[in-house]
């Protein structure tokens, strides 16, 4: 399997917007962390970025392992995220 680091294995592009918009930061993103309690969880899986998303707006982002906001990787872990909320919210919305 993979390691995160290891993108360069495989074919990359870059994928390339007409207008892109910087991200909007939330005013006391500097003085959020991530509950203690989940850092065993984190360092189990070996996560390296956790973002928080609401409203277009970045809530908290915390990097660990050297990791930051420049660092590339492979997006394997990240897509099976947003698949799995993308299936969530499909089943939502086909419930009666």
């Amino acid at each position: 399997m993979p390691k995160i680091d290891q993108y360069t294995i495989f074919k990359n592009r870059v994928v390339k917007a007409n207008n892109p918009q910087p991200w909007k930061f939330a005013k006391d993103i500097e003085n959020k962390q991530i509950a203690p309690e989940f850092n065993e969880d984190f360092s189990k899986y070996e996560t390296v970025v956790f973002v928080v998303i609401q409203h277009n707006k970045v809530l908290l982002e915390q990097y660990w392992n050297n990791y930051t906001p420049l660092s590339l990787s492979n997006s394997f872990s990240m897509s099976k995220s947003l698949v799995s909320l993308l299936v969530g919210c499909a089943i939502m919305v086909a419930r009666p």
